[in-house]
């Protein structure tokens, strides 16, 4: 098993989907960041350090590839539409959290 995680921003609202075994969790914050990137570095900072009931891996999925390609993790995906493997559905639920504010 693994915890799979989409980070969205969308304005000044950031949004992490957590996902494992068929649960999801939601959680959304105001940033004060200029840039999106900005925000979703901060949004990365948090998903790593998020508790959780098991010690398993976490794959964190997000549309800023500048944040991908800068920290160059193995746990980081880029996942939007001009992805290769396209947007993955956790940063879509985020993105939508994200947009109700």
């Amino acid at each position: 098993m693994s915890y799979t995680i989409g980070i969205a921003v969308c304005d000044d609202v950031v949004a992490i989907c957590v996902e494992r075994n068929g649960e999801r969790r939601l959680l959304r914050w105001r940033h004060s960041s200029t840039h999106a990137h900005g925000a979703a570095m901060e949004a990365v900072r948090r998903a790593r350090a998020l508790r959780t009931a098991h010690d398993e891996p976490r794959v964190i999925h997000l549309r800023q590839r500048s944040v991908v390609d800068h920290l160059r993790e193995p746990d980081l995906v880029w996942s939007s539409a001009r992805a290769p493997a396209g947007e993955h559905p956790a940063v879509e639920i985020a993105f939508e959290y994200a947009a109700r504010g």
